[in-house]
C-alpha cells in the first residue's frame, strides 16, 4: 500500500495463515476482517480514513 500524500511510504502487507501482516511482522488483522485490517493500516500509515465514531481508536 502506498500513502496518497507521501508515494514514498509504502507497506506490504501479506497473508500469514489467515492473518494480515506487515513485512515488519506487525499483525494487522484476519481474514474476515478486511475493513478492521484497512482501518488499522491506514492508522499505521498515518492516512486519514474518514472514520465518524468520534476518534476511536482503530487498533480495537
Amino acid at each position: 500500500m502506498t500513502n496518497p500524500l507521501n508515494t514514498t511510504l509504502v507497506e506490504a502487507v501479506g497473508d500469514d495463515n489467515g492473518r494480515y501482516v506487515t513485512e515488519w511482522d506487525y499483525e494487522l488483522g484476519t481474514a474476515g476482517d478486511e475493513a478492521g485490517t484497512a482501518r488499522r493500516l491506514a492508522y499505521l500509515m498515518g492516512i486519514p480514513n474518514g472514520d465518524r465514531t468520534g476518534g476511536a481508536d482503530p487498533r480495537t
